[in-house]
């Protein structure tokens, strides 16, 4: 993905920082399995849009307020 963007002069955002990995309980495995699709959890969800909102107002400061806006919609909606 890195050289994607690079290619195609775009950023890298990481939307992950301060996840909870959720674990698989699978029978066979040697190790816990971390799920790929964290942001099923609603607590996970939500540090996903806080980072990508964080991303946004750095890329598009213009936009801040409406991005902040919409992100407390939705974390509201989360909360629910």
């Amino acid at each position: 993905m890195r050289k994607l963007a690079a290619d195609a002069g775009k950023p890298i955002v990481s939307c992950v920082t301060g996840v909870e990995p959720v674990l698989l309980d699978v029978a066979d495995a040697t190790q816990p399995i971390r799920d790929p699709h964290a942001w099923f959890a609603p607590k996970n969800a939500a540090i996903y849009v806080r980072n990508i909102l964080s991303a946004v107002k750095q890329l598009e400061p213009q936009h801040a307020d409406e991005f902040t806006a919409r992100t407390e919609l939705y974390l509201d909606e989360l909360r629910t």
